[in-house]
């Protein structure tokens, strides 16, 4: 009995944890390659329609160095989330996906960041 409880919380945080909502925008991520310029994201029918409009980004981290000599530097990372291009819905397929499409020179990649362009 708890291992199916616990499964099913599991299963909820997995399903629901692939789009990310807050009050001023969806945000989800590509989860599939379908070619070059489509694939599925992890937008489903409550954040997206066919036809919404995207943004899609790159993640891009660094190490960066701080501190003087060998034992004072501390590395951290920095990332910056880097516009790819613009695109659309192309459909979708159920409350947790959609097929989006990459408009333009860019060529879609796994794990890129795709949001919602606010109205």
């Amino acid at each position: 009995m708890k291992h199916g409880r616990l499964l099913a919380i599991v299963a909820t945080l997995v399903i629901t944890g692939c789009a990310h909502m807050d009050s001023s925008h969806q945000r989800g991520s590509i989860v599939v390659l379908d070619s070059d310029k489509e694939g599925h994201a992890c937008l489903g029918g409550r954040e997206v329609s066919v036809g919404d409009r995207l943004k899609f980004f790159r993640t891009e981290c660094v190490q960066d160095l701080t501190g003087e000599g060998v034992k004072a530097a501390r590395v951290k990372k920095v990332c910056k989330k880097i516009l790819v291009g613009n695109g659309s819905v192309q459909e979708v397929t159920d409350e947790h996906f959609s097929v989006v499409k990459l408009e333009g020179e860019g060529k879609l990649e796994r794990g890129f960041i795709v949001e919602k362009v606010r109205n």
